[in-house]
């Protein structure tokens, strides 16, 4: 009888922790669905993102709105996988999720003889944050305000205010450029006037204060 219960008690231990090694497999595989890896390879830059995400990959010059350098981007599957095809040079890679609620920006270099991956290769996608401020302007003048090497910018006419939402935490560099038409009447050209290095919090608003054009 004694037997008998000894053996129920090991049969039930065993079953408990058979229990907790397929509940630790369960939330290990939750965790990585925000997950981002990114590979630098000899011509192209790939890697994973959660499913349905949105996927950028802009160069660290690239200058948005008159679309100066390289600037791409793509949605990627319920595999979450991506790819794009790139000449050497250093970029970000902005991944949003898709319900805009998280993102993370990494960055990758090609080099022309071999392949350098700049941060871990493995991270997580953060709540985002939203960053405020103005520029003061003339009447007629245009001011093109932008986060330095992604997507996000305003043109704005005169003194006005700007938002921008869903930006990635972590540090990056706003910058405000007044903008003239060039001759054609179809291109712009930018002058670079000021470059603010700033902190996005996640969840938070970051403020940068008024931008001057003169």
């Amino acid at each position: 009888m004694i037997a008998g219960k000894v053996n129920c008690l090991l049969l039930l231990g065993v079953l408990f922790k058979l229990s907790l090694l397929s509940c630790s497999t369960s939330v290990s595989g939750v965790e990585t669905t925000n997950g981002i890896t990114v590979v630098a390879t000899s011509e192209s830059i790939e890697g994973t993102a959660p499913p349905y995400a949105q996927v950028y990959l802009f160069d660290t010059s690239y200058v948005p709105f008159i679309d100066s350098g390289t600037g791409l981007g793509t949605s990627v599957d319920s595999n979450g996988m991506f790819m794009f095809s790139v000449v050497p040079g250093t970029y970000n890679i902005l991944v949003i999720a898709r319900d805009g609620a998280e993102a993370r920006m990494l960055q990758a270099t090609i080099l022309a003889d071999q392949t350098e991956y700049g941060g871990s290769r493995k991270e997580f996608l953060r709540e985002t944050g939203i960053v405020n401020g103005s520029v003061a302007a003339g009447p007629e003048e245009m001011a093109l305000v932008y986060l330095a090497g992604t997507s996000f910018y305003r043109v704005l006419t005169g003194s006005a205010s700007f938002t921008f939402y869903t930006v990635p935490p972590g540090p990056c560099i706003l910058r405000c450029a007044r903008i003239t038409a060039k001759e054609s009447g179809d291109h712009y050209a930018a002058e670079i006037v000021a470059s603010i290095s700033i902190e996005v919090t996640p969840g938070s608003v970051t403020e940068t204060g008024a931008v001057s054009l003169d």
